[in-house]
């Protein structure tokens, strides 16, 4: 086993042997056919840092593939080095899906006919994570005849290409929607939904990412109607939280958390872009408003907030509503859970 650290200290010294290590690594083997690569975060720059090193190592050899396994819990990963990461290894780039625990591996795993060499590190593959930052590392050279860690490494690699999808064009798409709208808000916040995730429907249930159970959004001087009560409904929202077919109706059971009372309401897709429900209290909310809804088992919660009455509350739920239809058109934003 080699040690392979990281550090670096103000005006000091600087030690890089964990990237240092893996590079040599790639640009000496020959004996290994494929690496498996791990990762819990990684950006371009940090891809960068090694990539040119995977090339050599690729080159040497035509059978020689890589596989990279990436998790996408926390939106960290740069968009950027996943598309290069796919135009360098098409068909090859997996997203673990989500559902299960956090995947938080960085490990780059050699195979080898008789033995495995793995790099394990507290190192992300980022610019910081390789040169900046105190990480630890090690390379451990497992031989087959190593009954029990062979077996283990190969339980541990099997269960997660299990539980991993390819990263398609699709599935890269909704990442980079909320990956750049996450940076966009608030620090604390739950996990954004956005409109890619309902366009690719298949591909995000495929991944494992959520269907949204919960919404906030802008209630628009002019979009209530002459009584006033009149919400329409941003299609995403309708189809993602309240899981009305395009056409179709849907019967959604309301509690409004102010008042306590409950109210059986139809929601109407028109095929007009057009999804309304009639909200009575509207009518007794000063303007500007915002709204909420949360998904409480078979019904859901709402409320109204008046910017006359809670500015605070009023400007916080506004810094969740991302998206809009159009300029100057009604703010909103929609999330896994009901934490905001």
């Amino acid at each position: 086993m080699d040690i392979l650290p990281t550090w670096s200290l103000k005006g000091g010294a600087v030690r890089t042997s964990f990237q240092d290590g893996l590079t040599q690594f790639l640009e000496s083997d020959n004996s290994s056919s494929r690496v498996n690569i791990y990762l819990y975060e990684v950006t371009r720059a940090g891809w960068d840092s090694i990539s040119q090193s995977v090339n050599v190592w690729l080159a040497k050899r035509k059978s020689r593939r890589v596989n990279v396994y990436c998790g996408l819990s926390n939106w960290l990963t740069e968009p950027s080095a996943l598309t290069e990461m796919m135009e360098a290894f098409p068909r090859r780039v997996w997203v673990v899906k989500r559902g299960h625990g956090i995947f938080h591996p960085k490990s780059y795993i050699f195979r080898a006919r008789r033995r495995a060499y793995c790099f394990v590190a507290s190192n992300n593959l980022t610019q910081a994570g390789m040169s900046a930052n105190f990480e630890m590392g090690a390379r451990l050279t497992v031989p087959d005849t190593d009954n029990a860690n062979w077996k283990a490494l190969d339980e541990w690699e099997s269960t997660v290409k299990s539980i991993s999808t390819p990263l398609t064009k699709g599935l890269l798409t909704i990442y980079e929607e909320e990956y750049e709208q996450m940076r966009r808000l608030p620090r604390e916040h739950p996990g954004i939904v956005g409109k890619s995730r309902v366009r690719f429907h298949a591909t995000a249930t495929s991944a494992g990412l959520p269907s949204a159970r919960g919404a906030v959004m802008e209630v628009m001087p002019k979009e209530t109607g002459t009584r006033g009560s009149q919400l329409q409904i941003p299609k995403q929202v309708a189809v993602s939280l309240f899981e009305l077919t395009p056409g179709g109706q849907r019967n959604v059971t309301l509690r409004d958390v102010e008042t306590g009372e409950v109210a059986n309401l139809t929601l109407t897709d028109y095929g007009n872009n057009t999804r309304r429900l009639s909200i009575g209290r509207l009518t007794q909310v000063e303007k500007p408003r915002i709204i909420w809804f949360k998904e409480r088992g078979a019904m859901f919660d709402f409320n109204i907030v008046s910017k006359a009455t809670d500015p605070s509350e009023y400007d916080r739920l506004l810094s969740l509503c991302p998206f809009q239809t159009s300029p100057n058109s009604k703010r909103w934003g929609m999330y896994e859970d009901t934490t905001f």
